[in-house]
């Protein structure tokens, strides 16, 4: 198996057709309906377009991941003073 390099991060434009899909689509990972599992077969049978941007994400669903941003954030921009962010 390949090393996953890229990631889906929950900004869509979808086409009617993904509704049609999620109702032929089983449920996943508890038990719920996965966009992603419909979004896959969407790109088997047809056309999904994607933009690949460079930067950094984090996966604000989970503690470690919500810490990670936060401190990235903190380190980056409120010290690094990049962004305009002032202190109080």
């Amino acid at each position: 198996m390949l090393p996953v390099i890229l990631a889906i991060i929950g900004r869509y434009i979808l086409t009617p057709d993904i509704f049609d899909l999620l109702e032929t689509t089983p449920p996943g990972k508890n038990g719920e309906v996965q966009i992603t599992d419909a979004l896959l077969k969407q790109a088997q049978s047809g056309c999904v377009l994607a933009y690949k941007f460079k930067g950094e994400r984090f996966d604000c669903g989970s503690v470690e991941g919500f810490i990670e941003a936060t401190n990235h954030c903190y380190e980056h921009h409120y010290l690094g003073g990049s962004n305009k962010m002032k202190r109080r």
